[in-house]
């Protein structure tokens, strides 16, 4: 059975493995985004103070719903925050960062909504600027509400 946390790391994975694709040539981002690796994201909440990267991905859980598929399943909606956070540069150059990150994120998204199969559904809820990290001064962040769907089959429980 697929867990929560398998489900968050796959997501940790195709971004790590597949975001590069997606950053953009447009040029409002140009020579901004620096290329992400598996360094850059992790399962976690963000912390600031430690980040190991200068650009971070942290994929934080935040809620789920189960309803009833079948005798032998259900479908597990599960709701993450991607909180994409850049520091070390001008606030203006931050800004656009991290909104360059974002946007890759949502084309990554809706190009591979099954994340490579793994599961039925992702797609991004909503964005919001981080204001946690303004005060904070030589740091930008956006979150990034994303919905994860997937079937949890428990029929091996039943025998």
């Amino acid at each position: 059975m697929k867990t929560e946390l398998s489900v968050m790391n796959r997501l940790a994975e195709v971004i790590s493995d597949q975001l590069n694709s997606f950053l953009s040539e447009d040029e409002d981002y140009s020579g901004l985004l620096d290329e992400i690796s598996s360094d850059n994201v992790e399962v976690d909440f963000p912390d600031v103070d430690n980040m190991p990267q200068k650009t971070m991905f942290y994929i934080e859980p935040d809620s789920e719903e189960i309803d009833d598929a079948t005798t032998c399943s259900d479908v597990a909606t599960m709701n993450v925050t991607v909180y994409i956070l850049c520091k070390r540069d001008t606030n203006e150059r931050l800004v656009k960062k991290v909104y360059g990150y974002f946007t890759a994120l949502y084309c990554l998204l809706r190009s591979n909504q099954d994340l490579d199969g793994y599961i039925d559904f992702s797609r991004v809820a909503e964005v919001n600027y981080y204001p946690a990290v303004t005060a904070t001064g030589n740091i930008a962040g956006v979150e990034a509400g994303i919905r994860l769907s997937w079937e949890k089959d428990f029929s091996y429980i039943q025998q």
